[in-house]
């Protein structure tokens, strides 16, 4: 083998390396609360009573768990095999109008309702953000002399990141939802 095809299988092997040792999801889901109502009247106050009792219109619950293993490099303790999960869970409005309610009546509830589905979905794309975020940056820390000293630093950046994505959902919340 020549020099160069001696380099090239360490960089695939390097790359599918880096595959095998980085696994991770998404984990959505999506809670429903039903509007009912046996008329427009009835819907109205069901909808106003409901929002009201839960405190939001729609909300982002969401939740990281990382996992990793180590290994020893010549130059300390390196981290691998990272598995990151982030679990989130959307509750959204779903109307179940009733056949009196006039059109424009109907068509303003869908419009409130597609606003909180667009608003809730923005959240979920920060924990989109934070989950690439955290795969870059862990795939960035360096070598530790210690276990301990790594599980420190891993910790660290996943609470580093979780903090400011919290941040990111207030700051958007108190500016207008925009």
């Amino acid at each position: 083998m020549n020099h160069i095809s001696v380099k090239l299988l360490i960089i695939v092997g390097a790359y599918f390396g880096y595959l095998k040792c980085a696994h991770g999801q998404i984990v959505d889901r999506i809670k429903y609360y039903d509007v009912r109502g046996a008329n427009t009247r009835e819907f109205v106050r069901n909808w106003y009573a409901i929002q009201q009792k839960q405190g939001f219109a729609g909300y982002c619950l969401w939740q990281p768990f990382m996992k990793h293993d180590w290994q020893q490099t010549p130059w300390g303790i390196q981290a691998t095999r990272l598995d990151l999960k982030v679990q989130v869970t959307l509750t959204l409005p779903r109307a179940h109008y009733p056949s009196d309610m006039p059109l424009e009546t109907r068509r303003m509830f869908s419009r409130q309702i597609q606003e909180i589905y667009n608003h809730e979905y923005t959240h979920r794309q920060y924990k989109v953000d934070f989950y690439r975020q955290f795969h870059r940056d862990f795939s960035r820390l360096g070598a530790k002399r210690t276990r301990s000293e790594l599980y420190e630093a891993s910790n660290r950046l996943l609470w580093k990141l979780y903090n400011e994505t919290k941040a990111k959902d207030a700051l958007f919340d108190r500016n207008g939802h925009q």
